[in-house]
């Protein structure tokens, strides 16, 4: 026992803060210590003499103002494919102190100028896990645990990075974690208010347990989400997480559940949309938070792709080449519809009005740039039923898509849309019938709606939107159909044979004879 606290001793001089263990649990409550130098005192009192190992709290700033951190490989919990890319990025880091776990596994400790935190979203794929902030990390002589080399903790800028360098080397490409957000789900208008609502899917996924390796994980970002977000008290919070400890496999000890509670409490952490492990879970169609979020949460990838192509100015052109895909011969309605969903976020939104004959493809010309556009930017309805109207969600600032539909004109009581204010919003009037006497009545209905585009005709448009209104006629020339017909007989001779294709360019002929 001597030989194991003066081990640990050796630490604690450095600056690390120690956590006396048994059986790889905690002895005594450790959560103050995450952001608190440990005292002399504090590091003696501890019940040694039941102990067969200590810990250092990583994450926590040494004496010589570096931070301490090490890179866990595991090899029980993981996949034989997993040991195998884990081992290829070890191999790519630098030497340092190593030491050998129970299970056959290994401690990389470094020293960082960066203060590391924990990155555990690669524990399943690669079998790595990093142990910065918050997280503990067993020591050499502890009970099954030896030292493999007689290096001392090497010095890194920045951990995390370092790691990210080796996956590189390895042939791997992570995607590196997101650091933390300032608000929950990306939402700063939620920020600091005690949220009532529905849990999202990312959260309701963490109610399920989790397996050895993403315990903490998961506990953290559901205690921080009870506590920061619902602003529960903490022994609340506790009491829930301890029902849901029980599906974890195996389930945490309450100490350390404790501790977990009160990290959340002090750190006041926050998670994102964009959380590796949140996003995992996610649902966006299923979210009552996200549809907010007016932007799709991009990759790494993706985000590049995106950059790539607001850097080659020529987003008409995409948007054009996309929608030709569906409808060709409307260049002006497919770049227009795309101008118009787009001004919906901007100072000077421009509303459209699209019309043509029945059949003309004044919808179709919506339905080919729709893909292209974030959900969260309209709400569809049709003429036919103006009081969907009455569903709109309150924090909708979009575009309202509203189709052409069999209905009453404007002028006898059929859908009127006018402005309020310049580019704040638009005020909706609509029939509806009153639930009391059964007339038919106008209602109104004020939205935070920016701009509108329709394909019908009969809504009728107050004066104090025709300067910032788009109207565009759709082409039903004689030429434009027969371009139709070949662009048809094209495609379906691309996969068929030649007594098939001349069927197919007999039937589109005889379909396109009409005057």
């Amino acid at each position: 026992m001597t030989d194991l606290k003066n081990a640990a001793h050796e630490y604690f001089v450095k600056g690390s803060n120690i956590v006396a263990v048994k059986q790889k649990k905690p002895l005594d409550n450790w959560a103050q210590w995450q952001f608190q130098r440990q005292t002399q005192e504090e590091f003696e009192n501890q019940p040694w003499n039941m102990a067969d190992g200590f810990a250092i709290i990583c994450g926590t700033q040494l004496e010589n103002g570096l931070f301490i951190a090490a890179i866990d490989f595991d090899i029980k919990n993981v996949s034989e494919e997993a040991q195998t890319r884990g081992k290829q990025i070890l191999k790519q880091l630098l030497t340092t102190q190593t030491e050998q776990t129970p299970s056959g596994g290994q401690h990389w400790i470094y020293q960082t100028h960066t203060k590391p935190r924990t990155v555990s979203s690669y524990h399943n794929e690669y079998g790595i896990e990093l142990l910065g902030e918050g997280k503990l990390c067993i020591m050499a002589p502890s009970a099954g645990y030896k030292r493999l080399n007689d290096n001392t903790p090497t010095t890194v800028p920045d951990l995390e990075a370092e790691l990210y360098k080796a996956m590189h080397q390895a042939g791997f490409k992570p995607k590196p974690e997101t650091p933390k957000t300032n608000a929950w789900f990306d939402r700063n208008d939620l920020a600091g208010k005690r949220f009532t609502g529905k849990t999202p899917p990312c959260i309701e996924a963490l109610y399920n347990g989790a397996k050895e390796g993403e315990r903490n994980e998961h506990a953290i970002r559901l205690a921080s989400f009870l506590i920061n977000f619902r602003k529960l008290r903490a022994d609340t919070a506790l009491e829930q997480m301890r029902k849901i400890n029980k599906l974890n496999e195996p389930p945490l000890d309450d100490k350390e559940l404790q501790s977990i509670v009160k990290s959340a409490v002090n750190g006041g952490y926050v998670y994102g949309c964009q959380d590796p492990l949140l996003r995992r879970n996610c649902r966006r169609d299923d979210c009552p938070i996200a549809p907010a979020n007016i932007a799709k949460m991009l990759s790494q990838e993706e985000k590049e792709r995106a950059e790539k192509l607001l850097n080659e100015a020529k987003l008409l052109d995409h948007a054009l080449a996309y929608g030709k895909r569906r409808l060709i011969g409307e260049d002006d309605a497919l770049q227009s519809n795309f101008i118009m969903f787009c001004s919906g976020r901007t100072k000077y939104p421009i509303s459209g009005v699209i019309s043509g004959f029945s059949g003309s493809g004044k919808n179709e010309s919506l339905r080919a740039i729709k893909p292209l556009i974030p959900k969260e930017w309209y709400f569809e309805f049709t003429t036919s039923t103006p009081e969907a109207i009455k569903y709109l969600p309150e924090d909708f600032d979009g575009t309202l898509l509203i189709y052409e539909a069999v209905g009453v004109k404007g002028d006898t009581g059929s859908l009127s849309l006018r402005a309020i204010g310049e580019g704040e919003s638009i005020e909706t009037i609509y029939p509806m019938r009153n639930e009391l006497t059964g007339k038919m009545e106008m209602g109104r209905a004020k939205t935070n709606a920016k701009n509108f585009i329709t394909t019908s005709s009969d809504i009728d448009i107050n004066p104090d939107l025709y300067r910032r209104v788009l109207k565009h006629t759709m082409n039903h020339s004689t030429q434009l159909t027969k371009r139709e017909v070949v662009h048809s007989v094209l495609e379906h001779a691309a996969n068929h044979s030649t007594q098939l294709t001349k069927r197919v360019m007999a039937k589109k002929l005889s379909d396109a004879a009409y005057p």
